[in-house]
């Protein structure tokens, strides 16, 4: 089986911040990081960028301990405090796929960059939210769970679809999906 860990497709993440870096354009950007780990990141980009772009980060992690840096606690219960028309970029590196935290960032009519690790889990399974607007009823699901695993990604770029997201770019392999996409209006 293998190993989860915060660093997991670094390179592959690393090239999709640089390009929404550069998409931003601006000598100062502001990112809101979700899911945030030790922030290894954002802290080689701000060395990378250094002199160039100053990156300006807000943290949130759940795990005690771990980024002493960050606000600590549940990200869905910070996300409706915090004003993200502030940011550029809202980051959700997430281990599961991310449908709440996204619809709450949706809900709060952000406006901008929003990078998104999402994988399914071992048996593939996707959250109903991601479900539901696809269509799929709350009964279907209950019937046939299993069938709606090997289309994840079909699936998941229609609820990204469904909250306003036109774009979607990135590395989509093996049920793990590294993008970035734009929310607009």
């Amino acid at each position: 089986m293998a190993t989860k860990t915060d660093n997991s497709k670094l390179e592959e993440k690393l090239i999709i911040r640089r390009e929404v870096i550069e998409k931003v354009g601006k000598p100062k950007i502001r990112v809101v990081e979700l899911y945030a780990g030790r922030s290894v990141m954002w802290g080689i980009l701000r060395d990378e960028y250094k002199g160039k772009v100053e990156i300006e980060l807000l943290s949130i992690e759940k795990e005690r301990g771990k980024n002493p840096r960050a606000l600590q606690g549940d990200n869905l219960k910070f996300i409706d405090g915090i004003d993200l028309s502030r940011f550029d970029i809202v980051d959700v590196d997430a281990y599961g796929i991310p449908s709440k935290q996204l619809m709450a960032i949706k809900r709060q009519g952000f406006k901008g960059w929003v990078i998104v690790t999402a994988i399914q889990s071992m048996f593939g399974a996707l959250p109903k939210e991601v479900l539901f607007a696809n269509g799929i009823t709350a009964e279907m699901q209950k019937k046939v769970s299993a069938v709606f695993v090997s289309k994840g990604l079909q699936y998941i770029q229609n609820f990204m679809y469904s909250l306003g997201s036109r774009l979607i770019r990135g590395f989509f392999e093996d049920r793990k999906y590294y993008f970035y996409t734009r929310f607009e209006v």
